[in-house]
């Protein structure tokens, strides 16, 4: 009686753990692997030739392709045409040359500029002791 309840509690357990959405997720992984094998092409015959609907359809499908990608355009390719951020890029770096002509070749602005660029003097002091900022503990080395 314990072994048959032992294994009815384990039958339970295993279907509930069947219920659950990680085994649900396996499961379906598993069905869409079968599926993949099912799309396999070792049952296509290579001797055979394709029929004039099959043709058509596939002239059909590259023409779409075709035309929505634009590749009728010599010169238009995926690798040339510029991103978006690229463009800003170049727009932002045009303005920035801009600029910086407009600075240079206003005096005033220019003359603003470099005073605001100077550094100020050093005001004279009585100290004649330079501050040490690093603590030695050998002295010796202090003095090399």
């Amino acid at each position: 009686d314990e072994l048959q309840a032992q294994k009815a509690a384990i039958q339970r357990e295993t279907d509930l753990a069947d219920e659950s959405p990680e085994a649900q997720a396996i499961q379906e992984a598993k069905s869409e692997v079968d599926s993949n094998n099912k799309t396999s092409t070792t049952h296509i015959d290579s001797e055979k030739e394709p029929s004039a609907e099959e043709i058509a359809i596939a002239q059909t499908a590259v023409k779409a392709e075709a035309r929505n990608h634009d590749l009728a355009n010599p010169s238009a390719s995926g690798e040339d045409t510029k991103s978006k951020s690229e463009t800003e890029t170049e727009k932002l770096a045009a303005a920035a040359k801009a600029k910086k002509d407009r600075i240079n070749n206003n005096n005033e602005v220019a003359s603003n500029t470099k005073n605001l660029m100077q550094e100020e003097a050093i005001k004279a002091s009585n100290n004649s002791d330079v501050p040490n900022l690093v603590t030695n503990l050998n002295q010796s080395q202090a003095s090399d």
